[in-house]
């Protein structure tokens, strides 16, 4: 099986017209052994100062710079529906490996 992501709906689309994938079903458009599907706007988004601390909400000169340890990255609530169907196909079981995975970026 090969999976296209691709970077917005309408890329999704095009591509999977000339690949031959008639199917269309809650953002993912299916064929003969491959998906293709797509993000949308920003499916995630960075979180903000005071999802590392709540002290952070009202922030001081002297609390400058906040950098983070780890960076926390939060799923868009506009985007969500999308998101799980990515991670979705992510988790469909794949022929041989992760290498049959195709990313095809936006212009």
């Amino acid at each position: 099986m090969q999976v296209y992501l691709c970077e917005k709906p309408s890329q999704a689309k095009d591509i999977a017209a000339v690949l031959g994938c008639r199917k269309s079903e809650q953002g993912v458009f299916a064929g003969s052994g491959i998906i293709v599907t797509h993000c949308i706007g920003h499916i995630l988004q960075q979180a903000d100062p005071e999802d590392y601390n709540p002290d952070y909400k009202h922030w001081v000169m002297a609390d400058l710079p906040i950098i983070p340890t780890q960076w926390k990255m939060l799923i868009s609530p506009k985007t969500k529906a999308q998101f799980t169907v990515v991670k979705n196909v992510r988790r469909m079981p794949l022929r041989s490996s992760l290498q049959q995975m195709q990313i095809v970026k936006g212009k």
